[in-house]
């Protein structure tokens, strides 16, 4: 289950992500707020450093179909993106 918190998160971000932009989720885990919002958006970048989590995340992309999702798996500090809007 969902806690509420993240439902509301989830909630308040589609507020403010518009369908041609690009959403950085850093340390995104197994994609709780990534993978939501991949559905408003043009592409989440989901950066994750840990392994597991990164499994998870993919398992959870491919399993859900969503195509507009890229793992870096990398620190923050480590990671090489590019720019997003939100």
């Amino acid at each position: 289950m969902i806690p509420f918190s993240t439902l509301a998160l989830v909630a308040r971000l589609k507020e403010l992500v518009r369908p041609e932009d690009t959403v950085i989720d850093v340390g995104s885990g197994p994609g709780r707020l990534a993978l939501p919002l991949a559905l408003y958006c043009s592409h989440v970048t989901a950066v994750e450093p840990s392994p597991s989590m990164a499994s998870l995340l993919t398992e959870q992309v491919r399993e859900h179909g969503i195509r507009n999702v890229t793992l870096v798996q990398a620190t923050w500090e480590d990671a090489r993106v590019e720019v997003g809007e939100v």
